[in-house]
């Protein structure tokens, strides 16, 4: 992960030096103007883009350190970047881009099961020698970045060493998977653009759409609930399976008050499932303890508490997020369940559709969805201007939450996050790096 980056002259004027905290949060705030978003794209740009992009921020020099000490250092030259002391020439973005489509084949269109298309000479093509084309092309996809891959096309077209540029792959390759994954959530949350494949025959033309982002997340909703499910249901046959021939291996009983604590136990699991409703039918019931099947019991609470545990991680998602949004609604709460998802109830007891919902309200659901269900492993998570549409007191309670949800991830998830606001700030300056103050 990410421990500091040097910038010096970001649009041309300022000069920045930033530490981050390892696991957690780190605020950055100033003035507008002083390149708070700037500087999340250029960190989004390190892990999901390429050297090509970063070069086309403002800055003459960018330094990232990460935890483990290794350092990446870019200076901007005259259409070229020095990468920690290699010189990269920089081509124009037409010719990036013709070397980036030869790399990935656009030029071939399937016109038949077994039969392909040559777009550049409309030559036709065998399924097998479209098949040997992408085998010819496929150590060239182990190039980390369209930059470095440019770098070493040209230096293959002059005959001239080729292994400066193949050290500094290795390195990116490297660095990427030490800085860790990054996922960026932008200022524009409620709207999201995809490209649509309009299907007109034998062609396809692309089209943007706009999609309203409140509107997907009851699906997502239902389909982690089904995937869950689905766990479970594999985890019971497993455990059915070989309930007997357990049950026969088994020597050791379970004694009473052992017996009552896991009973309350899955009784505790059971509520949860049922408030959420999670599972149509569950079936799980208690019988009265008697030694002589105390083995029996044991196999059996055992595989109970096995099939249950399935929905824990689920059930503490659910918890949280369902916490946090209704301390927030007012006249109107959020509902979850296996055949809906998300549903909306006002108080007199009427479902509203989401998007009917104010963007202040729909701006905390799409948060705090992403922020719990969206991210799945550790990460760096980037949160441009959380306080977007929000009122003050909700303002003031974005670091609570986002520290609770810290904690629920076991820490495992670190937050940058940059805003003008002093209410999301509120009391915790010691995770602030003030721009403002830098500069002057």
């Amino acid at each position: 992960m990410i421990k500091s980056i040097v910038i010096e002259k970001l649009f041309g004027q300022f000069d920045y030096r930033l530490n981050f905290y390892m696991s957690g949060i780190t605020i950055i705030t100033g003035p507008n103007g002083f390149g708070k978003s700037t500087i999340l794209k250029i960190i989004e740009s390190i892990e999901e883009k390429d050297l090509y992009e970063i070069s086309r921020f403002s800055f003459s020099k960018l330094e990232i350190e990460l935890n483990n000490g290794d350092l990446l250092r870019i200076e901007k030259g005259d259409n070229q970047l020095i990468v920690n002391e290699i010189v990269l020439k920089i081509p124009n973005k037409r010719v990036l881009e013709n070397l980036e489509k030869r790399r990935e084949l656009p030029f071939i269109e399937r016109i038949s099961p077994r039969d392909y298309i040559d777009l550049r000479d409309n030559t036709l093509l065998t399924y097998e020698e479209v098949r040997e084309m992408r085998l010819q092309f496929e150590h060239e996809r182990n190039i980390a970045d369209r930059l470095v891959y440019f770098n070493i096309d040209k230096a293959k077209e002059a005959k001239s060493s080729q292994s400066q540029y193949k050290d500094l792959n290795n390195f990116l390759i490297r660095f990427r998977k030490e800085l860790g994954p990054i996922k960026f959530i932008k200022e524009q949350r409620l709207l999201r653009k995809e490209i649509d494949d309009e299907d007109t025959g034998y062609f396809s033309r692309k089209r943007e759409i706009a999609i309203e982002v409140i509107n997907e997340i009851p699906k997502k909703i239902k389909e982690e609930i089904k995937n869950v499910v689905l766990r479970y249901s594999e985890v019971s046959s497993q455990l059915d399976s070989t309930f007997p021939k357990r049950l026969f291996n088994t020597t050791t009983g379970i004694s009473q008050e052992d017996y009552l604590k896991e009973l309350g136990d899955i009784f505790v699991r059971q509520e949860k499932i049922q408030d959420y409703k999670l599972l149509n039918e569950l079936k799980y019931s208690s019988a009265e303890y008697t030694e002589s099947y105390s083995q029996a019991l044991r196999v059996y609470l055992q595989d109970t508490k096995q099939k249950l545990e399935v929905f824990d991680d689920l059930i503490n998602r659910l918890d949280l997020f369902t916490e946090i949004i209704n301390s927030k609604l007012n006249f109107k709460k959020i509902i979850i369940s296996n055949e809906n998802g998300l549903t909306v109830i006002k108080d007199d007891g009427t479902e509203l559709d989401t998007s009917k919902l104010s963007s202040g309200e729909q701006q905390i659901i799409v948060l705090y969805y992403e922020l719990i269900f969206g991210v799945k492993d550790k990460l760096t998570l980037l949160i441009d201007e959380p306080e977007i549409s929000l009122h003050v007191a909700w303002q003031r309670e974005l670091l609570k939450d986002f520290k609770k949800i810290i904690e629920m991830k076991n820490e495992e998830l670190s937050l940058i996050v940059a805003t003008h606001a002093p209410q999301v700030i509120d009391n915790n300056w010691d995770l602030v790096i003030d721009l403002g103050e830098q500069y002057d």
